[in-house]
Formats: structure tokens, C-alpha cells, sequence
């Protein structure tokens, strides 16, 4: 999957989406069901607001379905490569800061990293990355607020 102006979800990407708008629909049909019952809503119109529910989730999966692609494939979300600071000594697993989000990081190689070191991500394995020192020169992002050091 890419990211380009031409870029269209996935298989697996539609039915991620569409399998997590079911609580949402079992929700609304409680919903309805409570309002026919209870305060004597027409079904007709409790039938329409599902409808409208419905067309509302298909009409927002254009804008939103990037956020459901589990594969990175590169693009401007992609950490690799980029540089943070240790805030808890990797030995070989604590915690960095890149940019303004901390993340568990273990050392590649098993390393013991100080914090205040500066690292470059090297790899990403769900929500844990895996880091090895920056090459001098290199500058870490700071803290909070902070854009990443690409």
C-alpha cells in the first residue's frame, strides 16, 4: 500500500474499518429499539436514523481509512531513521523520547545506552522500537512539542 494522491486502501484495511463500526450499529439498533419500545418513535424513522447512521460511516472512509492501515509503507508516520534521546537507561530495554511521543525501546545488540543518549530508530516492532546510538553529529529531539530529527 502506498500513500499517494492515487492511493486506495486494502482488503484487509475496508474490512479492519467496517468491523469496527459494528459496535457502533449494535449500539444504534439498542438505541432504536429503546426509542420504538419505550417513547413510541415511529419505526420508519428509527429504520431512516439507521440508514443516515450507515451512510455517514461510508461517506467518512475516504477521509479516515489511512488511520486503519496497520502497514507502514515508508510515508511521513514512518520512525525509521529518525533520532531521540534516552530518558531511561536502555539495559537493553527503557524508554525514548522521539519527538514529542516516549516510546519502550531496547538497544540494538543488547547495548546499555545512558539516559541523555542520543539514538536513531532502526527498527519498529508494534509499539516498541528498537535503537542504536546516533552517529556524532547527529541531534536528538528534546522533549515535548519538539518536531523529530529527520
Amino acid at each position: 500500500m502506498h500513500d499517494g494522491p492515487d492511493a486506495r486502501p486494502d482488503r484487509a484495511t475496508v474490512l479492519r474499518y467496517a468491523a469496527l463500526q459494528i459496535p457502533g450499529y449494535v449500539f444504534g439498533g439498542l438505541l432504536a429499539f429503546g426509542a420504538i419500545e419505550w417513547l413510541g418513535v415511529e419505526p420508519l424513522w428509527a429504520v431512516a436514523a439507521g440508514i443516515a447512521w450507515f451512510v455517514k460511516d461510508a461517506a467518512m472512509f475516504p477521509f479516515v481509512w489511512r488511520a486503519y492501515a496497520t502497514r507502514s509503507s515508508g510515508g511521513p508516520h514512518d520512525i525509521r531513521g529518525r533520532t531521540g534521546r534516552v530518558e531511561e537507561a536502555l539495559d537493553p530495554e527503557g524508554r525514548v523520547r522521539v519527538g514529542p511521543e516516549r516510546w519502550r525501546a531496547v538497544a540494538s545488540g543488547g547495548a546499555t545506552l545512558a539516559p541523555g543518549t542520543t539514538v536513531r530508530v532502526v527498527a519498529v516492532d508494534g509499539l516498541r522500537l528498537t535503537v542504536e546510538p546516533a552517529a556524532p553529529g547527529e541531534r536528538g529531539t528534546s522533549g515535548p512539542g519538539t518536531g523529530p530529527t529527520l
